[in-house]
């Protein structure tokens, strides 16, 4: 089974209420996606997409935030800081 990291962008689509065109066509992707892939694929989020979909002035948070129920938890610092390790010293900030 593939594993598929989702990020805030993702859950905002599928959640929002916008008319646009454009909003109602990566609704309409990302819901489908969601419906028929989802099941197929080890889901991951990352505490930044929790504290993001978290954020009060995000009206449709509640409802993203459901989607992450039963999806897994990917640490970040630990899978990024051996890429930061080997980036050249002084070059980067990072962890």
């Amino acid at each position: 089974m593939a594993s598929v990291y989702l990020e805030t962008s993702f859950f905002s689509a599928c959640v929002s209420k916008r008319t646009s065109a454009k909003s109602v066509a990566w609704r309409e992707t990302s819901n489908e996606w969601w419906s028929t892939q989802a099941a197929k694929h080890e889901l991951y989020v990352s505490d930044e997409v929790i504290e993001e979909l978290s954020d009060p002035e995000f009206t449709e948070g509640p409802s993203a935030l459901e989607m992450l129920r039963g999806l897994y938890l990917l640490d970040l610092e630990c899978i990024l800081k051996p890429v930061w390790d080997r980036l050249p010293a002084g070059r980067f900030s990072g962890f």
